[in-house]
């Protein structure tokens, strides 16, 4: 529901509500909010920034397109898995993108080492690679182990997702590049896709 609620608004600029005693009043949802300008940043921020959106782009598609085909064949194949099983196990890898909202709540709330991005960034790395490190060390693969360690690397990956879009949502507002950013980040996988 929309608040209705009377707003004062001012014909003069110059005159006072007190001064002036014809005052215009519309509704909430008739007034235009006044945005105030992006606050200036540096220049090395946005590079920064940008940067670390390519190269998450560009990691993110290099790591599914290693990763994607070698899992279908494991499940598929080594663990003869029929497509609903598939499907259950592809929920249950999937767990850590249905907890992003609160990852980057967790990682707004509470800095750690001091930092809200560059140490949860670090972690995110280092838990995405100990998911599959473990797997690489599996000789026989079980079903619990394989989700286990799957669920590790996606928790990694999520991770790292919220915190890329988190700097993009940031340094974009803050610079007025959101939409560049934004197309930067969409952009890269497309065209890696073509080399």
């Amino acid at each position: 529901m929309i608040d209705s609620a009377p707003i004062t608004c001012h014909t003069n600029a110059a005159s006072s509500a007190e001064d002036n005693p014809r005052k215009k009043v519309l509704p909430l949802a008739l007034q235009t909010p006044v945005l105030s300008p992006p606050l200036p940043a540096s220049r090395d921020a946005l590079w920064r920034t940008a940067l670390l959106i390519a190269a998450a782009a560009a990691l993110g598609g290099v790591l599914a397109a290693v990763t994607a085909n070698k899992q279908l064949f494991l499940y598929k194949d080594t663990l003869h898995l029929t497509a609903s099983g598939v499907g259950t196990l592809l929920l249950l890898i999937n767990l850590p993108a249905y907890l992003q909202p609160f990852m980057g709540g967790l990682s707004d709330l509470y800095p750690l080492g001091g930092w809200h991005r560059r140490s949860y960034f670090a972690l995110a790395a280092i838990v995405q690679a100990a998911g599959y490190a473990g797997l690489m060390t599996l000789h026989q693969y079980h079903y619990a182990a394989l989700a286990c360690l799957l669920i590790v690397a996606g928790t990694g990956g999520a991770l790292a997702g919220v915190l890329v879009n988190a700097a993009m949502v940031s340094v974009g507002n803050r610079t007025g590049t959101f939409g560049s950013l934004q197309t930067l980040f969409q952009f890269t996988p497309l065209v890696l896709s073509l080399a």
